[in-house]
């Protein structure tokens, strides 16, 4: 089940056909109440404090960072679970990062 704002890209026929074509069903969330869709609010905005702190002032590949700010979130222990997203999905964390600097 895939749960998305009201966006029109969302509502769109095509967005339908496709959740269709992958066997998911769709959830909106409810209109004028953000916190339905909270736990991906903060998820991509931790994600964009990340890549602001990776790019510089017009930066144009600000897309070359993404990979690390996902291995930085990925290996993040949240309060809600005492965890991170890594360990629950792999039941290990993350190995050493190489040192390249």
């Amino acid at each position: 089940r895939i749960i998305s704002d009201r966006g029109v890209q969302f509502t769109a026929k095509f967005w339908r056909l496709f959740l269709k074509m992958l066997g998911c069903s769709q959830g909106l969330s409810s209109a004028y109440h953000p916190s339905t869709n909270g736990a991906a609010e903060r998820a991509n905005a931790m994600v964009e404090r990340y890549l602001r702190s990776y790019v510089m002032y017009q930066q144009t590949k600000w897309t070359d960072f993404i990979p690390f700010a996902e291995l930085a979130y990925n290996n993040a222990v949240h309060s809600s679970t005492g965890c991170s997203p890594f360990f629950i999905v792999h039941g290990m964390e993350i190995g050493p990062v190489p040192n390249f600097v």
